[in-house]
């Protein structure tokens, strides 16, 4: 799954590092917020589609990297 989020990523940015860190802290952030909504392995993929669906920019305020390039 997080293969597919970095794809996405890859495929308007063609810078492949920085689109992978993109994806990637995208991924980690729509995890850590559908790991809350979840009481098991089912309903955590669940949220955790949900959440990479409606990610907003204000999210990536919960980011815990920064990308210096």
């Amino acid at each position: 799954m997080v293969g597919s989020v970095i794809a996405s990523f890859m495929a308007v940015n063609r810078d492949f590092l920085v689109a992978s860190v993109e994806g990637l802290v995208t991924f980690e952030i729509a995890a850590e917020k559908a790991e809350r909504k979840s009481s098991g392995p089912a309903t955590l993929k669940l949220h955790l589609i949900d959440e990479l669906y409606n990610m907003k920019p204000e999210d990536y305020g919960m980011a815990r990297v920064e990308l210096k390039v």
